[in-house]
């Protein structure tokens, strides 16, 4: 399915939105992919700014593209422990191209892995032993900073930082967040940021919530934010909560989007 048969369809009505959604899913829209990030922070404070990831702070981004250290519990050993065995690693070069790695884990000692990152978007347990999961928390280190987390028994990062790969633009058209049971009247301010690439850029906010005693919100909103822009999500309290977000839409080449210009 092309896209211009797939905004043909649009066009007279009879594809929906949730058919294109899953025909994109299936593969069969040229250029096109769902793309969904999730992530949580279990302990914000009640001062203080920190970001959304189970680490509880803030994730500083590396200078340099270097191989990845990936450091696990005791019982996760590729084919001998318990835990998890090896991780697939999703993220991008110095090019901001997209690679992907699969490193065997040798617990608390540090596994390197071969390939140069300069971002992490993902990580996740590929295979495991008997318990089938990770059996401690794996963290992922580029140029020495932790760029990845993965929860004991989680066996996937809850992050959602993410940077937009290079002739691509992401388009995001769902988002929704929440926390936890807050005290009196006090509030949790999320925001999310993105952050272009060019030179001197600085982080700038596009959504803006104010939350309150386990309340979620939805936004309606169509977003467009282009290659290599990074985008991560910064919480401040004024009491100690959990925040959680979850934001999706579709990963585009840049070649299909002038397909869609051309048509229109």
């Amino acid at each position: 399915m092309s896209v211009t048969n797939v905004l043909s369809q649009l066009d007279s009505g009879r594809l929906e939105t949730s058919e294109f959604a899953i025909a994109v899913s299936l593969g069969l829209v040229g250029g096109w992919r769902k793309y969904q990030k999730f992530g949580n922070n279990p302990g914000v404070p009640a001062t203080g700014m920190e970001e959304m990831w189970p680490r509880s702070d803030t994730r500083v981004l590396p200078t340099t593209a270097t191989v990845c250290s990936v450091t696990a519990g005791a019982a996760d050993v590729a084919d001998s422990g318990t835990g998890a065995w090896t991780v697939v690693i999703e993220g991008l070069d110095a090019n901001y191209v997209e690679i992907t790695e699969t490193i065997s884990l040798t617990g608390a000692t540090p596994a390197l892995g071969e390939l140069l990152f300069f971002r992490v978007n993902r990580a996740y347990v590929n295979t495991a032993g008997t318990g089938t999961v990770n059996a401690g928390n794996i963290d992922v280190t580029v140029n020495g900073q932790v760029q990845a987390h993965i929860e004991l028994m989680q066996g996937q990062t809850h992050q959602t930082h993410f940077t937009v790969p290079a002739g691509h633009s992401l388009i995001v058209n769902a988002y929704h967040v929440g926390v936890g049971r807050l005290s009196g009247s006090s509030d949790c301010h999320v925001v999310s940021s993105i952050k272009p690439v060019h030179a001197n850029s600085s982080w700038r906010g596009i959504s803006d919530i104010y939350l309150y005693q386990n309340l979620h919100a939805d936004e309606v909103m169509i977003s467009v934010i282009p290659e290599k822009t990074e985008i991560k999500q910064v919480i401040a309290s004024t009491a100690t909560t959990q925040a959680f977000s979850t934001w999706g839409g579709y990963l585009v080449r840049n070649t299909a989007l002038a397909a869609v210009k051309t048509t229109y």
